[in-house]
């Protein structure tokens, strides 16, 4: 009995226990999509095209809506609830 209280408190405690199907797609998708963003933007840096890096497009933009939407975003991520 005791055996098996250890095992599940390990198992409990390991890395990503507990998450679901869900939790990891998503954490795949924003892997994905920081994927993408890393290399658009070291091609947008490499070419001779002025103003086309995602830094330039949102500063011209001049959309306060942009920015907030970032951090929004950001903060959901970095700062996610825990469950109880």
């Amino acid at each position: 009995m005791l055996v098996e209280s250890v095992q599940e408190t390990r198992r409990l405690d390991a890395p990503g226990a507990g998450e679901g199907e869900a939790v990891k797609r998503a954490r795949i998708v924003w892997l994905v999509l920081l994927a993408l963003a890393l290399v658009y933007e070291a091609y947008a840096i490499l070419n001779s095209i002025p103003s086309d890096t995602l830094s330039e497009a949102v500063w011209d933009a001049h959309h306060p809506m942009i920015t907030f939407a970032a951090g929004v975003i950001t903060g959901h991520f970095f700062w996610q609830r825990k469950a109880p």
